[in-house]
């Protein structure tokens, strides 16, 4: 009987740390890869930034996207925004915004960002 008693105990206690505790949500959230027509932009923190060089004077090398351009984002976390599906402009103002949510509602921001450079 108090091995029967013990058992119930034990199994009430299993059942009741399993619905008030749960699966801890995970605060994971990060942008892994960011890519523009081919391009990989280059990660520095919380930044993705690719430079496209002029091939010759006055002439912008050919991989230079027709803004705008809907990304290929590779991020780790329950949502981003805006969209990736979304066309944008990289190259204007200050780049683009990325929000990207974990599950447990925490937030990380990044930057995508298109510039421009003369090399010759």
């Amino acid at each position: 009987m108090k091995a029967r008693l013990l058992a119930i105990a034990l199994v009430a206690v299993m059942v009741g740390f399993g619905i008030c505790c749960g699966k801890k949500k995970s605060s994971e959230k990060d942008i892994t890869k960011v890519m523009v027509n081919g391009v990989e932009y280059q990660k520095s923190g919380n930044s993705f930034t690719y430079t496209y060089p002029k091939t010759a004077k006055d002439v912008w090398n050919p991989a230079v996207p027709s803004w705008p351009v809907a990304p290929q984002i590779t991020f780790i976390g329950k949502k981003i925004e805006p969209p990736v599906t979304q066309p944008q402009n990289f190259e204007e103002g200050n780049g683009v915004t990325y929000t990207v949510y974990a599950e447990d509602g925490t937030t990380a921001t990044f930057t995508v960002k298109a510039d421009r450079v003369q090399t010759l």
